[in-house]
């Protein structure tokens, strides 16, 4: 049975990402990255030139742009916001979570990262300096700023219904990434 076009795009991501590309298509870009596979981003954006991967990149918005790069390995993301003008990586690194930008500003040469802090934000700046101070495997290297805060009066039932309807918008914080569990001593 023959393939359909969209069937064969899916089997070779790099290309429809980069027909979308030379056609200046951010939305559609988004909706294609949105619908590809964590592991088919990564593998179409290795497929890609570095010109082109930097392309893709500052085509999307800042959010668009943060997801994709964790979704690539850590040698690709690093590389690739090396390419990037301290601005365009800064807006990125600035909606990706605290830990993620301590891991990457802590890899960059002194200059890149000094010059990528300068632009973002200071508050957030300020934590990713302070957190790319620490090794990866260190209790501080996995740390992270975001903090999720309760009233007294919720119930454990009240925070988890809270988490699990507002998701996507916690998709940050590593507890949405596993079961909760709690036990009572």
């Amino acid at each position: 049975m023959a393939q359909t076009d969209t069937e064969k795009e899916m089997d070779r991501p790099w290309v429809e990402l980069a027909r979308l590309a030379d056609e200046s298509s951010p939305q559609e870009m988004e909706t294609f990255l949105d619908n590809l596979p964590a592991s088919d981003v990564a593998l179409a954006m290795s497929r890609l030139s570095d010109e082109r991967q930097t392309q893709v990149v500052t085509s999307l918005g800042p959010e668009h742009a943060a997801n994709l790069v964790v979704q690539l390995s850590n040698v690709q993301a690093l590389e690739l916001i090396e390419r990037l003008e301290p601005n365009a990586a800064a807006a990125i690194l600035g909606v990706m979570p605290s830990n993620q930008q301590a891991d990457l500003i802590g890899n960059l040469d002194d200059h890149n990262a000094a010059a990528i802090l300068d632009e973002m934000d200071p508050d957030k700046a300020a934590d990713a300096r302070s957190l790319s101070q620490y090794d990866d495997d260190v209790a501080g290297g996995l740390m992270v700023t975001e903090l999720l805060q309760y009233p007294e009066s919720f119930t454990v039932g009240d925070v988890v219904e809270d988490m699990r309807e507002r998701a996507d918008e916690y998709r940050d914080y590593d507890v949405l990434r596993r079961s909760i569990r709690i036990r009572l001593q």
